[in-house]
C-alpha cells in the first residue's frame, strides 16, 4: 500500500512537469506500466520506474523566439513597465494640479494652500486608473511574480531615484520609511490575495485599502521620527493626513512645516503605487470556473501488489 501510494504520487508529480494537454494521456500510460509491474509483485521496480519519470527532464514543445517573447511579456510588463507607468502618472498629476491651481483667480498664498489637496485629488483619480490597469495586467496564476511587481520593483525604483536625485542623507531618511511601506504592502497583499483567490473578493479589497492606509501612516511616522529634530510625537496620527491635505488638524506651525518639508512626494507616490498594487494583486480571478485552481491530474490506476 505504501509503495503504491508513493508510486502514484511520483507519477502525478512527473505528469505536472509536462504540458497540460499531455498530462492525462501520459498519466494513463505510466499508470498502466506501473500496474503491470505491481501486478507481478515487483514493487521496487514499480517505484524505481515512477522515480525515474519524476526526475527525468520533460520534453518541451519547440517555441520560436517570438513565442518566448510573447510568453515573457506579461510578466515583464507588470514588473518593469508598471512601476514606470506609476511614476509617469505621478508627474502628470503634479503638473495637472499645478496648472489647475494657477488657473484659478486667487493669490499665491491661497493657491499654495490649495495645491496639496488638489494634488491628492489628482493622485486619487490616477490611482483608480492605475488600479484598472493593474487589474487588466494581473497574472492570477503567478501570485509570487505579482507580489514582486507591486513591492520589490517599486521599492527598487524609488530607492534608485532618491539615490540619484539627492544627497546620501536623503536616501538614509526616506529609504527605511519606503522599505516599511512596500515590504508591508507585500505581506498585506499576500494575505488579501489569498482571500481574493478564495472568493472573498469584497473583503479582500476593503482590507487591502485599509491596510495600505495604515502602512502609509506608519511609513510617515518612521520618516518623521528619524528626522532631526523630530516633531512632537503627540501629533504623529496627523502627520500622514497633513501630508495629503495640507490641513494641520491641531499640529503646531513648526510640526506642520516639518511634515510638509520632509515627506516631499512620498505620500503621493505610495498612494499611486497602492492603486496599481491592489488592481494587480486582487483584480482578476484565476482562470477556470469561478476562479478555481485548475484540476489536478487524475489518480493513476496502480495494482496494490504485495506492499
Amino acid at each position: 500500500m505504501v509503495t503504491r501510494r508513493a508510486t502514484a504520487a511520483l507519477l502525478r508529480f512527473a505528469a505536472r512537469r509536462w504540458p497540460e494537454r499531455l498530462r492525462e494521456e501520459l498519466l494513463r500510460e505510466w499508470g498502466a506500466e506501473a500496474h503491470v509491474l505491481g501486478g507481478r509483485g515487483r514493487r521496487w521496480a514499480m517505484l524505481r520506474y515512477a522515480g525515474s519519470l519524476a526526475i527525468a527532464r520533460p520534453a518541451r514543445e519547440p517555441a520560436s523566439a517570438l513565442q518566448h517573447l510573447r510568453n515573457g511579456w506579461p510578466g515583464a510588463r507588470l514588473v518593469l513597465v508598471g512601476p514606470l507607468l506609476v511614476m509617469l502618472m505621478l508627474v502628470l498629476s503634479l503638473k495637472a494640479s499645478w496648472a489647475a491651481v494657477n488657473a484659478l483667480p486667487m493669490g499665491f498664498t491661497a493657491a499654495m494652500r490649495l495645491y496639496t489637496p488638489a494634488t491628492t485629488a489628482m493622485c486619487l483619480l490616477a490611482a483608480v486608473l492605475l488600479a484598472l490597469v493593474g487589474r487588466h495586467w494581473s497574472l492570477p496564476g503567478r501570485p509570487v511574480l505579482v507580489l514582486a511587481a507591486v513591492t520589490l520593483a517599486p521599492l527598487a525604483l524609488v530607492v534608485l531615484l532618491e539615490a540619484r536625485q539627492g544627497p546620501p542623507m536623503k536616501l538614509a531618511l526616506h529609504g527605511p520609511a519606503n522599505a516599511v511601506y512596500f515590504l508591508g504592502l507585500g505581506l498585506l497583499h499576500a494575505w488579501t490575495g489569498s482571500r481574493a483567490r478564495a472568493g472573498r473578493r469584497r473583503t479582500a479589497w476593503l482590507l487591502a485599502v485599509l491596510g495600505a492606509a495604515v502602512l502609509a501612516d506608519v511609513a510617515v511616522m518612521v520618516l518623521m521620527l528619524r528626522s532631526d529634530p523630530a516633531p512632537a510625537l503627540s501629533g504623529a496620527p496627523q502627520w500622514w493626513t497633513y501630508s495629503l491635505t495640507g490641513r494641520a488638524f491641531g499640529l503646531s506651525n513648526w510640526d506642520a512645516f516639518s511634515v510638509g518639508d520632509l515627506t516631499e512626494l512620498d505620500s503621493w507616490t505610495q498612494l499611486l503605487f497602492t492603486g496599481f498594487a491592489i488592481g494587480a494583486a486582487l483584480g482578476r480571478p484565476a482562470a477556470g470556473a469561478g476562479g478555481r485552481a485548475p484540476a489536478r491530474p487524475g489518480r493513476p490506476d496502480i495494482a496494490p501488489g504485495h506492499s
